[in-house]
């Protein structure tokens, strides 16, 4: 790939790339590559104690919830909801 983005407009709502070139977008997404981490308490492997890690993950995690009654735990974004 060899490009990376050097900055972003919000209000124009433009990336500025490192060869110079601007892209435009309507949403944004920025992943800073932080490591989820398990509970590390008794039960924090079993099959219905969820650890987000990406989309898909969080797709997984809303399928199985659906009608359920959930308990959400985190620091991140995933505790702020």
């Amino acid at each position: 790939m060899g490009v990376s983005a050097e900055g972003v407009n919000t209000e124009e709502k433009m990336i500025h790339l490192s060869t110079g070139d601007t892209v435009a977008y309507e949403k944004l997404f920025i992943a800073t590559g932080g490591k989820p981490r398990r509970l590390g308490i008794a039960g924090d492997q079993l099959p219905n104690v969820w650890v987000v890690r990406s989309p898909q993950d969080a797709n997984a995690v809303a399928a199985a919830a659906a009608q359920k009654r959930v308990v959400v735990v985190g620091t991140s974004f995933i505790g702020e909801y």
